[in-house]
């Protein structure tokens, strides 16, 4: 797989997660700093747990499409897993 190929698929596991990615030069992102890939804890199927880990109103997932990470690192794609699970048993 090309590299190119990884960075799209890697995009497509993150909205599937339910994080949107926001551009440093969106209306939505007040300054350079809060760009990257979120989601609100609300989106998360662990909500209750990520409230006492202190992670705020947003969890941060990582800064570029370069820095996803799921085709080399388990602790990304083992959620992933977890969820795909979760809708299956929901169908």
């Amino acid at each position: 797989m090309e590299r190119k190929e990884i960075i799209e698929n890697n995009k497509k596991i993150a909205v599937f997660m339910g994080y949107t990615y926001y551009p440093w030069n969106k209306l939505e992102v007040k300054n350079k700093y809060d760009a990257g890939w979120k989601k609100s804890i609300e989106a998360s199927p662990f909500s209750k747990f990520n409230k006492h880990k202190g992670l705020g109103e947003d969890a941060y997932l990582c800064r570029t499409h370069a820095g996803l990470k799921y085709q080399s690192d388990w602790g990304w794609i083992m959620p992933c897993y977890v969820r795909c699970l979760l809708v299956i048993k929901e169908l």
